[in-house]
């Protein structure tokens, strides 16, 4: 797995093995389509990213999901867009941003809450609030905001920085935010350029009890070992502890009393067997203890069982690993292997997102690739792990690329969730599973096609895979990196509906529609 910077975009990206795949599938479907009427779910764009040359500049390419408040706002960030220049990619360091409902529901009412200005110096040389935020922020009980920003910070590689934590004071309220006059940005913590720590924070936060965040780096910390055709480095776990009072209970390295937020590093992978990339962020259940994925790494590969369904260029060390994490009563906790991904035809390959957790303790997460040229859905299960796949993607009407990860509804019977490509125009796609017995699947549909997504994203040159506005088409965005939250919505007539809310990176109408340009992104709302 690697990072990739194209046209300025800071994104997910594949490797060679899998571009190649990919290139396989895209060169099969390439034909001209037109999305069938019929649908049985209703798509609203929620809010049209204007990208990073508007006035004012509202962000682009919002690569992470969403997170709502107890009142129905909205917020998240994009990976470019807002401030250009000095510090900042070519697209902008990014933006926190708020969607605020009218009264009936919608429309939605952006405001942007916050504009990142990057690294520090004239080359990154001094540290400054980060840049290009890639995933899902969260909440603290006061209604402050958590989260990661990939680049920004410091200098690393290229002076694009290594990236920050950072809190988004709401409140003087909670373990970092007594000190400001809210609203305001702190930055918890700066990923160090040494090859020898963890660098490019990209997945999702999450706290414990004590108000310690943990979350993952991509890349550094190099091994031979690693992914020598992905992101340089291996990766690592990291938790920045929170100053305060003393707790027995808080977990090493966080033991001691502290008067600021403090990092370390609590794991570093090594790749074989232990996995490396971690791009998704963290679970932690009631005990304390973590639970992620990583995109490459663990069981060693050979050229006769790929990751990927087709024959890669070359082999990748490894399709990820599912793991655990748990204090150790010194600094480096202990990591165990829950689950080694052993790729094409047997299973799924290069996990990247974070899992979720059932209150039976069962782990539940996605794939980039499976055996039927998509993603997949699986579920490890019980205290043994043993892996199930829930749902085997084919990378057409039914979802295909499976970065984003998955969310239950509240009976548990339900899972949510988007593609980013696959579905009538792959584009991506928004799917629903239902458990029925023992099997996932997705709900019946009267369009004349087996097995369809409940939602699809339209292509906007009419072309199969290709997200082109022009100037007669409003869009609906394409190629959806985050998942999506059902939350209940004003319907306008004294009830309410579910919908189900998410992002996607490109499409919309935003920007000039000319050849090439694939939009800014969009919010949108699915009504099943």
């Amino acid at each position: 797995m690697k990072w990739e910077n194209s046209v300025g975009k800071c994104r997910r990206s594949k490797g060679p093995a899998v571009v190649q795949a990919m290139a396989w599938v895209i060169a099969v479907l390439l034909v001209l389509v037109a999305a069938p009427a019929g649908l049985r779910a209703q798509d609203t764009i929620v809010y049209n990213f204007q990208g990073p040359y508007a006035v004012p500049a509202d962000g682009a390419y919002p690569n992470g999901g969403l997170v709502a408040d107890t009142t129905g706002n909205l917020y998240g960030t994009t990976a470019g867009g807002g401030n250009l220049g000095a510090g900042c990619p070519d697209t902008g360091c990014g933006v926190i941003y708020k969607l605020t409902p009218t009264s009936g529901g919608f429309p939605y009412t952006e405001t942007v809450l916050y504009y990142f200005t990057g690294c520090g110096g004239s080359s990154c040389s001094s540290p400054g609030d980060g840049a290009t935020p890639q995933d899902t922020m969260i909440f603290d009980k006061f209604g402050n905001l958590y989260g990661t920003t990939s680049q920004g910070g410091i200098g690393c590689n290229a002076n694009t920085g290594c990236g920050t934590v950072f809190v988004y004071c709401q409140s003087t309220s909670g373990p970092y935010c007594g000190s400001v006059t809210p609203p305001a940005e702190l930055v918890l913590a700066v990923m160090s350029p040494s090859s020898s720590n963890g660098r490019h924070p990209y997945g999702q936060l999450v706290m414990d009890t004590y108000g310690n965040l943990y979350g993952t780096n991509i890349g550094g910390v190099y091994n031979s070992n690693c992914a020598v055709y992905g992101y340089p480095g291996c990766g690592s776990v990291f938790v920045v502890c929170a100053p305060g009072v003393t707790n027995p209970s808080d977990p090493i390295p966080c033991t001691t009393g502290l008067t600021s937020p403090t990092y370390n590093e609590i794991y570093q992978f090594a790749g074989i067997p232990d996995g490396s990339n971690p791009f998704g962020g963290l679970a932690i259940d009631a005990k304390g203890i973590l639970y992620g994925t990583t995109a490459s790494g663990g069981k060693a590969n050979t050229g006769a069982e790929p990751c990927a369904r087709y024959i890669e260029a070359s082999v990748e060390p490894g399709c990820g690993i599912v793991f655990r994490l748990a204090p150790s009563g010194t600094a480096i906790w202990n990591e165990a292997v829950l689950y080694s991904f052993l790729g094409y035809p047997k299973d799924g390959s290069y996990p990247m997102d974070t899992l979720i957790m059932d209150p039976k303790g069962d782990l539940y997460g996605t794939t980039d690739l499976g055996p039927l040229g998509g993603g997949t859905v699986f579920e490890l299960k019980g205290t043994s792990y043993a892996e199930k796949i829930l749902f085997k993607f084919t990378n057409r009407w039914d979802g295909g690329t499976a970065y984003a990860g998955v969310t239950f509804d509240n009976s548990y019977k339900t899972l949510y969730g988007a593609t980013y490509s696959g579905g009538g125009g792959n584009n991506g796609a928004v799917f629903e599973l239902d458990l029925s017995g023992t099997t996932w699947k997705e709900p019946p549909t009267t369009l004349p096609v087996a097995n369809s997504a409940l939602w699809s994203f339209t292509p906007g040159s009419g072309i199969h895979g290709q997200c082109v506005p022009s100037s007669a088409y409003s869009g609906d965005g394409c190629n959806p990196y985050g998942g999506v939250i059902p939350l209940q919505v004003s319907n306008g007539m004294g009830g309410t509906s579910k919908y189900l809310f998410g992002t996607t990176y490109g499409g919309g109408n935003g920007g000039n529609p000319v050849v090439f340009n694939q939009g800014y992104g969009t919010v949108y709302a699915v009504l099943p």
